[in-house]
């Protein structure tokens, strides 16, 4: 897509009629992500609206908290706006940058954050399994592996909704042999080589960069990106 945006360019710089391809390159823009952030739903087939959409995060910082602007946006009266958040640290002397671990603290919050009712003072590490309570209303847990992790809500009003995060690597998407990966911000599906993939209903290569409102089908597999800005 930026190799399509560069060509859009060059063609209203050059062309005497601008107009479509200003139109061509402003719907292009609309539609990028930047912001390493992206929505995306993982079904088979055809079953796209039985399936909760995934956030995947290539950020170092995942905030937590009621204000629709986190990376997990929570519903819930004892959730304060800004409440916990979930933080990446490279490993010292590390020149990899995805080697490190997560940390968790409280973002200043009104009914605080608790793992096994304690209410945590600074930062803890989050490795392996286990899961912490944002005040009284809601649980996520944690899996941590190979640095990447995956957030789940186990109780509250928003029980079920997942989000997988990994700083400078390729993250697996719970569902079917996709990874997605972030560069400068921008999600890349990775499909493998040798895959058959359809893109909006056209062939298309194993590596994909996408953007809001596309559809790709791979392996049997159907992953759709919102198209609705939640993705920056």
């Amino acid at each position: 897509r930026e190799l399509a945006l560069s060509a859009l360019r060059l063609c209203i710089e050059l062309s005497d009629a601008k107009g479509d391809y200003r139109r061509l390159c402003e719907q292009l823009e609309a539609r990028r992500i930047a912001s390493g952030v992206v929505k995306v739903t993982v079904s088979r087939g055809e079953a796209a609206g039985a399936q909760q959409p995934v956030t995947v995060v290539g950020l170092t910082t995942v905030r937590i908290g009621r204000e629709p602007a986190a990376e997990l946006p929570l519903r819930g009266n004892g959730v304060s706006r800004w409440h916990a958040e979930v933080v990446w640290k490279p490993a010292a002397g590390e020149h990899d940058a995805g080697e490190g671990g997560w940390w968790l603290r409280d973002a200043g919050s009104r009914n605080g954050t608790r793992i096994a009712g304690a209410r945590i003072e600074g930062e803890l590490p989050v490795v392996g399994e286990g899961s912490f309570e944002l005040g009284d209303d809601s649980e996520i847990t944690w899996h941590e592996a190979g640095s990447v992790l995956r957030l789940e809500v186990r109780r509250g009003m928003d029980r079920g909704r997942v989000l997988v995060a990994g700083v400078g690597r390729a993250i697996k998407l719970p569902e079917g042999a996709a990874h997605l990966r972030f560069r400068d911000g921008r999600p890349y599906l990775e499909l493998g080589e040798g895959t058959a993939v359809r893109l909006n209903g056209g062939r298309t290569g194993a590596v994909v960069q996408l953007v809001r409102g596309d559809v790709v089908e791979a392996a049997g597999f159907r992953y759709q990106v919102a198209g609705d800005g939640v993705n920056g």
